[in-house]
């Protein structure tokens, strides 16, 4: 099996032009993870429900408040080859804003769809009879800006512009690049990965800071009942740069942030099952006016089309490499 990161970030960006000022509030700094996905030449469907949560110091005219963003992403993956595969995600948002004093803003709808196609420059299959396997992988992609960036709530008679952290859509069309290597024996797996969103200018001339996140993450994998167990630990660092607004840079956007995460994948026959929770360790969010809190994800996979021979040498290894017969044999004892 082979892990993907994919951003797939549509909080934190679109509105009208009458709110581009200083109107901070929690969104999403960074990435979202996929976890791992089986590598045997099938195509795949698959759900996953994310959420983050953020703190909001009160600033200027705004007041003290806390930030729940939701997401449950629809994607699938179809493999013509071997080193090849193309995914597709739409993510469905759903975004709550809560003050201290109780009032609310809640906003909900489809989010912005994204393109993927990943090459496998180092292809796992060379190494199926080494101790150490080795996988490289490379991909390119879009996002496009399907989701609705213009929403607006009624408050006091008058329709007013929901905040653009809350927006389920971006309003631009944003480049995708991924990267991948990963090393694996038989019970450990270590893989390194790092994803970039080169954003675009939406129809109102804003154009929100583009996107890099990378991942470090400790693997131990087990076999009980014909069950693959994998779980792990790992690091992750989200950045995303300033916003600009008609080719001026905005203040007080942007930021970095550094979490630890534990979680586990779980395969069975046809089915996926994965689960993730991250912790903020260090953050600089909004000038420090924006404080992260931990995010939490579950997700389900569908395996689907022909399935694979187990190997007879080595046993398989679930995440980065297909159950396919080896080259050689064993040699008779």
């Amino acid at each position: 099996m082979k892990k993907l990161f994919i951003i797939l970030v549509g909080w934190a960006l679109g509105a009208p032009s009458i709110v581009w000022a200083c109107d901070i509030c929690g969104c999403s700094s960074g990435a979202q993870t996929l976890g791992l996905l089986p590598l045997v030449q099938r195509h795949l469907a698959g759900v996953r429900w994310q959420r983050q949560g953020y703190r909001t110091v009160a600033h200027g005219s705004e007041a003290n408040s806390y930030e729940y963003f939701h997401s449950l992403d629809f994607w699938g993956r179809w493999m013509p080859h071997r080193r090849w595969q193309v995914m597709g995600f739409v993510p469905y948002s759903y975004n709550i804003r809560r003050f201290y004093d109780g009032q609310r803003q809640q906003v909900g709808g489809l989010g912005d769809v994204s393109l993927l196609a990943q090459f496998f420059i180092l292809d796992p299959h060379q190494s199926m009879t080494h101790r150490w396997r080795h996988a490289l992988q490379v991909g390119a992609g879009v996002k496009l800006p399907t989701g609705d960036f213009w929403m607006s709530e009624s408050l006091n008679g008058q329709e007013l512009p929901i905040p653009p952290a809350l927006q389920p859509g971006t309003g631009s069309t944003d480049a995708l690049v991924s990267a991948l290597y990963a090393v694996s024996t038989h019970e450990w797996i270590i893989s390194v990965d790092g994803m970039l969103r080169l954003t675009g200018q939406n129809s109102e001339g804003y154009r929100f800071g583009s996107r890099a996140n990378g991942t470090l993450r400790f693997f131990h994998v087990s076999l009980w009942r014909k069950v693959t167990w994998m779980p792990y630990v790992g690091a992750q660092l989200d950045y995303r740069g300033s916003d600009s607004f008609q080719g001026d840079l905005q203040p007080e956007t942007g930021g970095w942030v550094a979490l630890a995460q534990v979680g586990a994948e779980v395969f069975a026959q046809d089915l996926a099952f994965g689960l993730s929770w991250s912790r903020p360790l260090a953050h600089e969010l909004s000038s420090g006016f924006v404080a992260p809190q931990g995010r939490f994800s579950v997700s389900v996979t569908i395996l689907m089309g022909r399935r694979q021979t187990a190997p007879t040498v080595l046993p398989p290894i679930p995440l980065l490499f297909p159950n396919v017969q080896p080259d050689t044999k064993p040699t008779e004892q």
